[in-house]
C-alpha cells in the first residue's frame, strides 16, 4: 500500500503491507411456494414432512447453499389473511407439519410455514427465519362415486341331473351377493361362487348385488328317457339286420356304440344280441337290448326207412341216427338254432349258450313226431372257441317238454375240433351250455 498528497500522485510513499479482515454474516432463508398433492375430503389429518416443504427452499446466496433447512413455525392464526390456515387447522409435531381438514371440506386448501436455516455469522451459530412465511396450497376433493352395482351369473348347464350345482359370477370387488337367499361376497377380481341345491323341475337361481340382479333357470331332470331297440323280426335266415332305436325327444342314441337311431349289423348263426343306449341332456342314461337268432336255411328232411341210419346237419349242429333206431320210416329234419323259444327262454341267464338245435322225426304215415328211438343217436355242436374260453365246462341239455326242464346229458369235447358229442335215447331240442357258476342250469318242475 502506498500514499500520495493528491489524487495525482504527488509525493508518493514507498508500499507497505496492510491487512483487512472480513468476517462473514448469514443471510435468511427464503420460503418458496409449494403445491402438495390432491387429498380427500374428510380423510385427515395429513402429515407432511419438514423435508417435502423445504425441498425447494432457498438457504440465501449461493455461498450458503450447503446449510440445512427445518420448518420453524407454522401460521395458526387468521391475523394475516394472506397466511392463514384454509380449510382446517395445523400444527407442528415432531420433524412433520399436521393438516387436519374442516369436516365435509373440499376446495383450494391452504397454509403457510417459516423456514430457518442452520447458518452462522462470524465464525458463530446464526440460525436464520425467512423473514415471510412460504405458502402451501392443495386440493381437497369428493371422494369418486362407487362404482354402480353389478352382477351376472352363469350355470355350468341348463338341464342336469345333479342334486346340487356351484354357479359363479361377477360382481364389484368385494361386494356382497346374495344368490337364492344365501350370501357371498366378490374375491378382489370381482370373481364369486355358490352351491345352490336343485329340486326336481324347473329351478329358478337369482343372484342380487345391491340394485343389480341377474337370473338363470336350470332345470333338474332324473328321468331316464325311453328307449326301445327294435329288428324287423327276431328270428331270421338272412345275414344282416336294420335295427331301429325309437328314444325321448332330445335324447341322443347309440346302437352298438354308433350314434344314430338306426344300424344295420352283421348276423352270426345263432343268437345274437344287441344293445342301444340313449342319453338325454341331464347325463339321464337308459340301456335297451335285443336279441335276434339267425337260423340255417334247414336241409331237406331225409327218409329213414326202418334199420336203416342217416344223419342230417348244419354248420353248428348234426344229428345222426344209428341203424335200426327208427322202428318206421321217418323223415329226419334238423333246426339250429333251436325253434323251441319257450325252452330257450327258460335257460336265459343260467349260462352261455355256445349253440342250440332241434332234432325231428316225423312218421311218414303217421305225420306224428316220434321221440324215443330203438337205439342210441349222436348229437354234436361245434362251438366257437373264442367264445366258450373253458371248454371243459361245456356241457349238452335236453330240454323234457312234460317236466318243463333242461336236464344235463353231459358230453364228451374235442377242442382241437371244436366240438362237443354225446349219445341220447330221445329225440328233444337240445342245447350246448357253459353254466354259471353258482346259477341253476334248470327251472324247477311246475307243482
Amino acid at each position: 500500500m502506498k500514499a500520495s498528497l493528491d489524487d495525482q500522485g504527488t509525493g508518493l510513499s514507498p508500499g507497505v503491507i496492510a491487512t483487512i479482515d472480513v468476517a462473514e454474516v448469514n443471510d435468511p432463508p427464503s420460503g418458496q411456494p409449494d403445491r402438495w398433492r390432491t387429498q380427500l375430503r374428510d380423510s385427515g389429518p395429513w402429515k407432511i414432512p419438514f423435508s417435502v416443504l423445504t425441498a425447494n427452499d432457498l438457504p440465501g446466496p449461493e455461498n450458503e447453499g450447503g446449510q440445512s433447512l427445518t420448518v420453524d413455525a407454522v401460521v395458526t392464526d387468521g391475523s394475516d389473511p394472506a397466511h392463514a390456515p384454509v380449510g382446517g387447522t395445523v400444527r407442528i409435531e415432531g420433524a412433520d407439519v399436521i393438516f387436519t381438514p374442516d369436516p365435509g371440506f373440499t376446495g383450494e386448501a391452504a397454509f403457510s410455514y417459516y423456514v430457518r436455516d442452520d447458518g452462522a455469522t462470524g465464525g458463530q451459530p446464526d440460525p436464520q427465519t425467512s423473514p415471510q412465511p412460504a405458502r402451501v396450497t392443495f386440493v381437497v376433493r369428493a371422494p369418486s362415486p362407487p362404482p354402480p352395482p353389478k352382477v351376472t351369473l352363469s350355470a355350468p348347464a341348463t338341464v342336469t341331473r345333479e342334486s346340487e350345482i356351484t354357479v359363479t359370477g361377477t360382481a364389484n370387488p368385494g361386494a356382497e351377493v346374495t344368490v337364492n337367499g344365501q350370501t357371498v361376497w366378490a374375491d378382489i377380481q370381482g370373481n364369486w361362487s355358490a352351491r345352490v341345491t336343485l329340486r326336481e323341475g324347473r329351478n329358478l337361481i337369482t343372484a342380487v348385488s345391491g340394485t343389480a340382479r341377474d337370473s338363470v333357470i336350470v332345470i333338474r331332470d332324473t328321468v331316464p328317457p325311453a328307449l326301445s331297440l327294435h329288428a324287423p323280426a327276431l328270428r331270421t335266415a338272412e345275414d344282416s339286420v336294420t335295427l331301429t332305436a325309437e328314444a325321448g325327444e332330445g335324447a341322443t342314441v347309440w346302437i352298438e356304440g354308433v350314434q344314430g337311431r338306426s344300424l344295420t349289423v352283421s348276423l352270426a348263426v345263432g343268437v345274437n344280441r344287441f344293445t342301444a343306449l340313449a342319453e338325454d341332456a341331464a347325463g339321464n342314461r337308459t340301456v335297451a337290448a335285443i336279441e335276434i337268432i339267425r337260423v340255417e336255411t334247414a336241409p331237406e328232411p331225409v327218409v329213414v326207412e326202418p334199420g336203416a341210419g342217416a344223419a342230417v346237419g348244419l354248420s353248428q349242429f348234426r344229428g345222426e341216427l344209428a341203424g335200426g333206431a327208427a322202428a318206421q320210416p321217418v323223415a329226419l329234419a334238423i333246426h339250429s338254432p333251436t325253434l323251441n323259444m319257450e325252452a330257450l327262454e327258460r335257460v336265459q341267464g343260467a349260462g352261455l349258450i355256445a349253440a342250440s338245435g332241434d332234432v325231428e322225426a316225423t312218421g311218414m304215415e303217421s305225420g306224428e313226431q316220434v321221440h324215443e328211438l330203438n337205439a342210441p343217436a349222436m348229437v354234436r355242436f361245434t362251438y366257437d372257441p373264442s367264445v366258450v374260453t373253458v371248454p371243459d365246462r361245456l356241457r349238452i341239455y335236453s330240454f323234457d317238454p312234460a317236466q318243463q326242464v333242461w336236464v344235463e346229458l353231459g358230453g364228451e369235447v374235442d377242442p382241437e375240433m371244436s366240438t362237443i358229442t354225446v349219445q341220447v335215447e330221445r329225440l328233444a331240442t337240445f342245447a350246448a351250455l357253459v353254466p354259471e357258476a353258482g346259477a341253476p342250469v334248470m327251472d324247477a318242475p311246475p307243482a
